[in-house]
């Protein structure tokens, strides 16, 4: 029956850090996402503001005898109003806002989970019963945010960088090189670890 039990608790504190080590590379991923996306949005947010006060400010301010810095003005204007027309569109059929809340919900998720099985995984044997419960419940809520998480197309290369930074952070050998991965400088030979 001890061995059982033994045994038992082996296989959930495996369970808990290699859960832990997922939320945290998925958290990783979408932070990394979201760092790429977001400046972009708000670039294409400013240029929307920024496009019609030229505009205006050409309407208002433009020499009527000058026809030249009239066209060269006209022609930034349009340039400007180009742009903003095409990454408006992209991020309108791209879903920019909303995948940008999705990111951020994401990111919350993961790192509590990340934490939940954390702590599980350290403090098991203090409560082994409570632990155990707590181990499938959270589990449960995991698999519900795992599936939301698939829904955003994640791809190889994203699963190796958020496996990098989770191995590093918890401190755990890579299965296949079994080194553990520095995030800076990941083993090339590895094609778990490499970029």
């Amino acid at each position: 029956m001890n061995v059982e039990m033994d045994e038992k608790e082996k296989n959930d504190r495996i369970e808990a850090w290699n859960r832990a080590v997922c939320c945290f590379g998925t958290a990783k991923i979408f932070e990394k996402r979201l760092r790429e996306l977001d400046p972009i949005n708000k670039r294409t947010q400013i240029l929307g503001f920024v496009t019609p006060l030229l505009f205006g400010c050409f309407v208002m301010f433009s020499d009527k005898e000058n026809i030249l810095s009239n066209h060269v003005f006209l022609f930034f204007v349009a340039i400007f109003s180009f742009i903003q027309l095409f990454v408006s569109l992209w991020a309108l059929v791209d879903n920019w806002n909303n995948k940008l809340g999705d990111y951020t919900t994401s990111i919350s998720e993961n790192m509590f989970y990340a934490g939940k099985f954390e702590d599980i995984g350290r403090r098991y044997s203090e409560d082994k019963d409570r632990h155990e419960k707590l181990l499938q419940e959270t589990i449960l809520s995991d698999d519900l945010q795992r599936k939301r998480d698939i829904k955003m197309n994640i791809s190889a290369k994203e699963i190796r960088y958020g496996r990098r930074y989770a191995l590093s952070r918890f401190q755990r050998k890579c299965a296949e090189c079994g080194e553990i991965p520095i995030v800076d400088s990941p083993n090339k030979n590895c094609s778990l670890c490499k970029i």
